[in-house]
């Protein structure tokens, strides 16, 4: 009995087996795999002779299983099953492993959605290298894109922006007042506000041009009496007593409990995105990091609640 001889087999013979088997004719077969019926009858009749046995009984009816091919066809699913996966793997590694990716971000959203993103990301994408920029201000981030020093940003998007956008949702914008602040729960009329000396962001910042437009839009000045540089300042000066904000909700998650937290006379928002160049042919990875990072981003619930009964018991508590 002639020896079978293993690596004689190829995976077009396979290949060709189980979709005869699965069209039950040649010619429907040949138009599947996109070769001439003469080369399906080939791959058929080398695989037979390899073996030898015969795998489908041919009739003018069309082509069908014998016995021996019904019990070798689920072995033959299975290694086909099994190239292809090793295809798709190779793919994957080529162009997943190879490829690195770095975003840039400004610091609040660095901080309270990207870094405890990448932590996860990591766990679930071993293969793809991240590499993060913290930049001051939405234009650092623009321009970290613009001169390709990044393929992602997140940053506040504007309505005029050039980039590919994909959106993250919206920040709304909040009041913070100072521990001993007598206001309204919840909610603060312009009167109240213009009395407190206003904390911001330094001049020329993005947020700082938010809130000036809108505080002029509103018909009221925005007196500046401190310009600081980041979020934790702010918010600490606010819990100091030494006058009132308007920040990010986001930014508010390390809030003191102390300080009152207010929606604003008419409501601020900011939109959340992520930013690309337009016209690039981004790697995969980069796809890989959007579809994981808009499961990621921090819904209503997880952000700071505007119950300012809790933040009274609590500086009720401070005062004891």
């Amino acid at each position: 009995m002639p020896r079978v001889r293993p690596n004689r087999i190829k995976p077009s013979h396979l290949r060709a087996l189980v979709t005869v088997s699965e069209c039950e004719n040649f010619g429907d077969a040949a138009l599947k795999l996109e070769i001439s019926q003469s080369a399906v009858s080939h791959a058929i009749a080398s695989l037979e002779e390899e073996l030898g046995i015969i795998l489908l009984q041919r009739g003018r009816q069309g082509a069908s299983l014998t016995p021996a091919g019904q019990r070798i066809i689920p072995y033959a699913n299975q290694v086909l099953h099994l190239l292809d996966n090793i295809v798709d793997e190779a793919r994957l590694h080529k162009t997943m492993q190879a490829g690195q990716l770095k975003v840039a971000a400004v610091p609040t959203i660095f901080k309270y959605i990207l870094a405890p993103v990448i932590v996860k990301f990591r766990d679930t994408h071993p293969q793809i290298m991240v590499s993060l920029v913290e930049c001051y201000d939405t234009w650092d981030v623009e321009r970290a894109v613009r001169d390709r020093q990044v393929d992602l940003g997140l940053t506040h998007i504007s309505d005029d922006i050039d980039f590919e956008v994909w959106d993250l949702g919206t920040d709304e914008y909040l009041a913070i007042l100072p521990p001993s602040a007598e206001v309204q729960p919840s909610q603060i009329d312009w009167e109240t506000l213009a009395q407190f000396p206003i904390i911001s962001y330094v001049r020329g910042n993005s947020c700082y041009v938010r809130l000036k437009s809108y505080f002029q839009e509103s018909g009221i000045p925005l007196k500046v009496v401190h310009e600081v540089r980041d979020n934790p300042t702010v918010l600490s000066m606010v819990e100091q007593g030494l006058g009132a904000a308007v920040v990010s909700r986001l930014a508010l998650k390390e809030a003191s409990e102390r300080v009152q937290i207010c929606r604003l006379p008419k409501p601020l928002e900011r939109k959340l995105g992520a930013i690309a160049l337009r016209d690039k042919l981004h790697p995969p990875p980069v796809f890989a990091f959007l579809d994981f990072l808009k499961q990621s981003v921090p819904q209503a619930s997880e952000l700071p609640d505007l119950d300012n009964s809790t933040r009274a018991e609590a500086r009720e508590a401070a005062q004891l």
